[in-house]
């Protein structure tokens, strides 16, 4: 496998001088005005040269950088740019992923006889990218993603960088564990017990990380080994949420207005759960009885599908907004909405190396079973919901589905939605599985999960999706980018 990963740093303020060539070279915060209560969403290299940073109160960026032009956030905008970017990376290879926007994995293996060596491969790449967007970008390639991604926050625009076969551990090993994809609370933990770089989250031993930090752990040493499995995997355009609130006569009372969006975005974050999907950022709209439209919005430290979250966000940015007409709508934009699984591995139910606690549950469950008779403790898999049904399944060269054999046809897999692992899978007998949910060519969505051990495929019934809704209530609709 081999992995480019494009990342467009700066990616809203690039967006936003592409639309006014005016703001090249200016300092430019993006978030709201500085008056409003809302935090930095990006900011450009200038901006930062003064101590402006994400996620900065606006005022305080005001302080730091007088001179700085202050932007609402424009999520059409920077969606319709990062659709650009797509379609320019549409002719180096069709398994393309969005990590966020600006920032995408494509899939590079086999282009050598087309591009030539992996420098000329990123630098062709680049050079696109500029010539069919006009956007500066940054290209990393190495064999797996996480490694890719270091390496493109380190390359330059006028230099690619280029990890080669072998080399990962060695070129991550000085890094700072900062490039790890830990918590906050992880990394603090690692720095007061004198760890400060990848390399030595290498030398660790994995049980003392695992016992520790759980699952994070584990990955996070595989991640400084230069161990990253994760395969790509495409999804359609990232959809959005919007929720409207339409008042019949105008709204004065904050407390009023609070209530309502707190209904909306109740609405909304059901079913962002119910498709598996969490926000990473937020937009509230307030339309004035005089005319006028106030924005602002905020970037989610961490995305989430909890109303509770979201609407203490909102209420923080609301009273920050100065209205002195009735607001007649208000309307809530989440976006970007991704899959709830995206990069998690579910490890078993008894954690990592902790077979002797799983085997005294056996000993104590066959122990009960002697003293009560028959079958009287079971495991869930025997009383829960029905069992995954055996598949044919033609993979395509990277293992994902691509034809399924369904009523003695085969038919063709049309995209592959979400993709996750689920590390011993106690609820259906044990075992590595790998679960796809797919959409096939006559519209119908399932999931399918591939056992590892076995090399079997099966159609898992239990965790059958709903489809994304269209309409969500009479106030609340979701929307898609088209």
């Amino acid at each position: 496998m081999k992995i480019a990963y494009i990342l467009v740093p700066y990616f809203p303020c690039q967006a936003e001088r592409l639309n006014d060539p005016s703001l090249g070279g200016k300092p430019l915060v993006i978030g709201g005005q500085p008056w409003e209560k809302g935090t930095v969403y990006c900011c450009s290299p200038e901006a930062l040269r003064d101590g402006v940073h994400l996620d900065m109160p606006l005022r305080q960026a005001e302080q730091l950088c007088p001179q700085a032009i202050f932007l609402p956030i424009n999520e059409k905008r920077y969606q319709e740019i990062h659709r650009q970017l797509l379609k320019a990376l549409a002719p180096f290879s069709p398994i393309v992923e969005t990590v966020e926007l600006g920032q995408v994995c494509l899939e590079a293996s086999g282009l050598k006889r087309l591009y030539g060596l992996d420098e000329k491969l990123a630098r062709s790449i680049r050079d696109v990218i500029k010539r069919e967007t006009n956007l500066l970008s940054q290209v990393g390639i190495a064999s797996n993603r996480f490694v890719a991604g270091v390496a493109a926050q380190l390359a330059t625009y006028s230099k690619p960088r280029v990890i080669l076969n072998g080399e990962e551990r060695a070129f991550l090993g000085p890094l700072l564990i900062d490039f790890l994809p830990a918590s906050e609370q992880t990394k603090r933990f690692l720095v007061i017990l004198g760890i400060n770089t990848i390399g030595q989250v290498a030398q660790m031993p994995k049980d003392a990380l695992a016992k520790q930090f759980g699952a994070e752990g584990v990955f996070m040493h595989n991640l400084a080994l230069g161990y990253d499995n994760r395969p790509l995997s495409p999804t359609p355009k990232d959809p959005a949420l919007r929720g409207q609130i339409c008042f019949e006569d105008p709204v004065f009372d904050l407390t009023v207005l609070k209530a309502k969006i707190e209904r909306a975005v109740s609405d909304l974050a059901i079913f962002m759960r119910r498709d598996g999907r969490k926000a990473q950022g937020l937009v509230l709209e307030l339309s004035l009885e005089d005319g006028g439209i106030l924005q602002t919005g905020t970037h989610l430290k961490e995305a989430t599908s909890d109303p509770a979250r979201i609407t203490q966000r909102l209420d923080s940015l609301l009273v920050s907004l100065d209205f002195k007409a009735g607001v007649t709508e208000a309307v809530v934009h989440l976006f970007p909405l991704k899959p709830y699984h995206d990069g998690i591995r579910q490890l078993g139910l008894f954690g990592y190396l902790q077979k002797a606690r799983k085997e005294r549950v056996k000993q104590v469950v066959r122990r009960i079973n002697e003293i009560m008779g028959g079958g009287t403790v079971k495991t869930a898999s025997q009383i829960g919901p029905p069992s995954p049904i055996p598949v044919e399944v033609d993979p395509t060269a990277l293992g994902e589905p691509w034809f399924v054999k369904r009523n003695g046809k085969w038919v063709l897999v049309e995209t592959v939605a979400e993709h996750w692992r689920v590390e011993d899978d106690w609820r259906n007998g044990g075992g590595s599985r790998d679960y796809y949910q797919v959409t096939l060519i006559d519209g119908k969505i399932i999931v399918l999960c591939y056992q590892r051990p076995d090399k079997k495929w099966y159609l898992d019934l239990s965790a059958k999706p709903l489809p994304c809704p269209v309409t969500l209530s009479s106030t609340a609709t979701a929307t898609t980018p088209s």
